[in-house]
């Protein structure tokens, strides 16, 4: 297998919660499948009896598809009362199903070789806890060449596409991720002016023309640049300009998305029940829309109106909040998780476009807990539940790999419209 390159920044052990075998079905290749199915598991475990353990799927190109099955509360079947796997009771842990091996983790194999990424939907990533992945590399080694053997994560493109007319050597795409994460992760300044520095810099990159400056001149350049963009970053933090009513709308159909998902087990409802889903799911993302809508939430101690959620609280987030965000930026880039295969064929400038959104979302839904808790301003445990929230969809909503969602991704990266918007919420009131 090819190098593998393990960010140190993410700390993650399994606190056993059961979160990530609630919500969502596994997929199972075919060998899972056929390997999984010949146990009797009734007679190992009584409880299952009567319970549908699996269900075929339309998988790509018309194929047959996998999954576990799910129960009404949308837990996995093979997840007891205790938050402990049937299979890894009865079989041990790698035995499970390739998915619930890795995660947290993602792996993109790429030519320059294997990047670990995370998803931020498990609470252990979210809070840190535990060593850092590279304390591990022997587990993250195993479970990378695991996941390369089904074919998992590959990214096989000898070059990127960096945006509409140019393309770049991968050697050169990890120098502009190199300088971007250096920024994002330069604690002399705020979190807001780090990523404004970082927004104006792939302004400038979109529009130079990179390929003629590769290898050593493109890393010259990128500190020229970075150097030069500071005085201009940190004014437009200091004011940042008002949010349009047409800038609100594009950006309230992206909360939309992250907030109003279907239930797992959509697609075995009725026909007429199906129907009412989508009429009622559809009208939920309206109200986020025209701003009628409420934001409902468990642990809430009242609905939050939309239109309120777009006002109090603001300011500034503490140290805890922005050291998250950070993290959380620089995994997304670290592991190669916003462009290209992983990302719905989006170039990497598009993609960049879309974390900076995807930033934005996470402060809107911040203020938005931070009023169902009844706070008078947001705390880290509102900005950590906003993170599960948004990355439950990140890179697996299909909706995002839309012409529309394109269009959408184009517009907020245009004039850095979704950087103003997170500028915007994180400006102190007044």
């Amino acid at each position: 297998m090819s190098q593998i390159h393990i960010p140190a920044f993410i700390h993650f052990a399994c606190q056993q919660c059961g979160r990530c075998c609630k919500g969502w079905p596994v997929p199972l290749s075919e060998r899972d499948y056929e390997r999984l199915g010949k146990y009797n598991w009734v007679k190992v475990f009584p409880q299952l009896d009567g319970v549908p353990l699996f269900r075929e799927v339309a998988g790509h190109g018309g194929q047959k598809g996998y999954q576990t099955a799910l129960r009404p509360s949308g837990a996995c079947v093979f997840l007891d009362e205790r938050n402990r796997c049937l299979i890894h009771r009865h079989l041990g842990g790698q035995a499970k199903p390739i998915g619930c091996q890795v995660f947290p983790l993602r792996c993109a194999d790429t030519p320059a070789g294997v990047f670990v990424g995370c998803r931020f939907t498990c609470p252990a990533i979210v809070q840190g806890q535990g060593p850092a992945l590279t304390e591990a590399r022997a587990e993250v080694t195993r479970l990378a060449s695991a996941l390369s053997r089904h074919g998992a994560g590959a990214e096989g493109d000898t070059s990127v596409r960096f945006n509409a007319a140019h393309r770049l050597a991968w050697a050169d795409v990890l120098s502009v991720e190199s300088k971007l994460c250096g920024i994002l992760r330069d604690e002399s300044q705020g979190l807001s002016q780090r990523l404004a520095l970082c927004c104006l810099l792939m302004d400038e990159l979109d529009k130079a023309k990179l390929d003629r400056i590769p290898g050593e001149k493109l890393k010259e350049f990128l500190d020229l640049m970075a150097e030069a963009l500071r005085e201009p970053a940190a004014s437009l933090v200091a004011e940042p300009p008002k949010v349009r009513r047409a800038e609100r709308w594009l950006f309230s159909q992206l909360l939309g998305h992250f907030y109003v998902q279907a239930d797992p087990r959509f697609r075995e409802l009725p026909f007429g029940e199906r129907l009412r889903t989508r009429l009622r799911l559809f009208w939920q993302r309206m109200g986020i829309l025209w701003q009628t809508g409420e934001i409902r939430q468990e642990g809430f101690i009242r609905p939050v109106r939309v239109k309120e959620a777009w006002g109090a609280p603001r300011g500034s987030l503490s140290p805890d909040s922005a050291k998250l965000l950070e993290t959380y930026l620089c995994a997304k880039l670290f592991g190669k998780s916003t462009f290209g295969e992983r990302f719905f064929g989006y170039s990497y400038v598009e993609g960049f476009h879309f974390l900076v959104a995807t930033y934005a979302a996470i402060l809107w839904f911040s203020r938005a807990w931070a009023l169902g808790h009844g706070a008078k301003g947001v705390g880290h445990g509102d900005v950590a539940e906003a993170v599960q929230l948004v990355d439950r969809s990140y890179g697996y909503l299909e909706a995002f790999g839309m012409k529309a969602e394109r269009l959408r991704t184009f517009c907020l990266g245009h004039e850095n419209m979704a950087l103003r918007i997170a500028l915007r919420m994180s400006a102190p009131p007044g």
